[in-house]
């Protein structure tokens, strides 16, 4: 698919190097070179992105790896399919260092028990070098953006996520909609929001963006979204990367993997931000200590197991 933008992630004009005609080069940092280069496209590689530029007619490629995901679902929930240790091999197969488990909150009808929540501390931080963010997604409840995770909760978990599903919360008007995500985010509870490119939940784009700068809480672009969850959902998931990139936001990818398989499987969400032009610096999954340090500016305690990732 050509993408539209002359600005992809991992600059290759910025000094680093570049694959040209199998070949390692430097990186050209010349304006009269930047100009020449258009770009092509995205290869999907099940992991990362591998980004396609057309180079004096030559063809450039840089990996870029995203080793965070921070949206997966386990068997606590059982709609999805794979247990934590099924996560786990998989992000050591796949060089995935750090992962979120968020299982939904309690309101959803196939959701796990609350003590699941209350349980996480038994997960260990890091297993065979892979750390573990103890999390949930919670639902939006309603206009006041109240979600299905009480206060004594909170202190146990790492990171909060916020959505809308059907099922809890029945849609209604984007006025609705806008309210609902701009009162969770200022009730100072949730991290990120999630899937908010929904059709089925319209949104004021700019408010709600505006709203996440604001509170400093992330807006994740859904890789699910754009393939067999939430159908037609792209357009508006590239309305909101834009509106972040012009308004300050923060970004962070999610898989929403019910199956392990996925995880850290970003493909069409990279296109996405590739084609929306998105700065690199405004990513949180591009480093454990990216998400890391966006957690602790967001009041979470640090993890001292996880410091060495």
């Amino acid at each position: 698919m050509a993408v539209r933008q002359t600005i992809l992630w991992g600059e290759i004009l910025a000094g680093g190097s570049i694959e040209l005609k199998g070949k390692l080069v430097p990186g050209a940092k010349s304006p009269a070179i930047r100009e020449k280069v258009a770009p092509l496209g995205i290869i999907d590689r099940g992991y990362g992105m591998l980004a396609i530029r057309l180079v004096r007619g030559s063809i450039a490629k840089r990996v870029m790896k995203l080793p965070v995901d921070i949206h997966t679902h386990t068997i606590a929930s059982t709609h999805a399919y794979s247990t934590i240790h099924d996560y786990i091999a998989e992000a050591r197969r796949k060089g995935v260092r750090l992962f979120a488990t968020t299982d939904h909150g309690p309101d959803m009808p196939d959701a796990p028990h609350l003590w699941h929540f209350g349980n996480l501390h038994v997960i260990p931080r890091l297993v065979d070098g892979v750390g573990i963010l103890r999390g949930i997604e919670t639902n939006i409840r309603n206009q006041q953006g109240d979600i299905d995770c009480h206060d004594g909760l909170l202190p146990g978990l790492d990171i909060v996520l916020a959505g809308m599903h059907e099922p809890v919360f029945p849609p209604s008007t984007a006025l609705a909609h806008t309210k609902a995500f701009i009162k969770a985010m200022e009730s100072g509870r949730v991290d990120v929001i999630v899937h908010p490119g929904n059709p089925n939940f319209p949104i004021d784009i700019p408010e709600v963006v505006k709203s996440a700068v604001a509170c400093k809480v992330a807006i994740e672009i859904n890789n699910s979204s754009l393939c067999h969850s939430r159908r037609g959902s792209r357009d508006n998931c590239l309305a909101i990367a834009e509106a972040a990139r012009d308004l300050g936001a923060t970004l962070v990818l999610g898989t929403d993997s019910h199956i392990a398989y996925t995880l850290g499987d970003f493909t069409l969400a990279e296109q996405l931000i590739i084609e929306a032009g998105f700065p690199e610096a405004r990513i949180l999954n591009l480093s454990p200590r990216r998400l890391l340090d966006f957690l602790e500016q967001r009041g979470h305690e640090p993890i001292a197991e996880l410091s060495g990732l």
